[in-house]
C-alpha cells in the first residue's frame, strides 16, 4: 500500500480541551484537510470539481486514537487508499505526531463521488479510478 503526506501541522493551545490534549474536532479538522490534498493529488481537483458541479461526501468515518497530542507537537498526516469501486474509494488517514513518529490517531473513511445538481453518486473520473488503482499496488 502506497502512502504519502497530506498533512503537516501544529497543535495550538486552542486546540486542546480542559483535559489538556487536541479535543476530537481538530483531529477530524485536520483528518478533512489531509484528504482534500489526498485528493487534489490523485487528480481531483477543487477548481475542476467545482466547474463540474461534482463533489464527494463522506459516507462513514471510522477514528482511533492511540496517543494524545498536546499543544506544541507537530503533528503529520499520511494517506492510503484501501479500496476503490466505480463510485466511491476508502481511504485511511494515519496522524503521527512527527518529534518522536509515534501514530496518533487514524481515519478510515469511504468517500462517494457525487453530483451535487443531481444529487446522486457518479462514476468516478477514468484517471482518477487508475490512479487510485495504481496505488493500492
Amino acid at each position: 500500500m502506497n502512502e504519502f503526506i497530506t498533512y503537516k501541522g501544529t497543535v495550538y493551545p486552542w486546540h486542546c480541551d480542559q483535559m489538556g490534549h487536541m479535543n476530537v474536532m481538530w483531529y477530524v479538522g485536520k483528518f478533512d484537510e489531509a484528504i482534500w490534498h489526498f485528493f487534489n493529488d490523485i487528480g481531483l481537483k477543487a477548481s475542476v470539481m467545482r466547474g463540474e458541479n461534482m463533489g464527494i461526501v463522506a459516507a462513514e468515518q471510522k477514528l482511533k486514537y492511540f496517543k494524545e497530542c498536546l499543544a506544541g507537537d507537530i503533528v503529520s498526516v499520511k494517506s492510503s487508499i484501501i479500496s476503490v469501486s466505480d463510485k466511491t474509494m476508502s481511504i485511511k488517514h494515519d496522524m503521527y505526531l512527527t518529534e518522536t513518529d509515534e501514530i496518533a490517531a487514524s481515519s478510515e473513511i469511504i468517500c462517494i463521488y457525487f453530483d451535487k445538481k443531481l444529487r446522486r453518486a457518479k462514476s468516478l473520473p477514468e484517471d482518477v479510478k487508475q490512479t487510485l488503482k495504481d496505488l493500492l499496488s
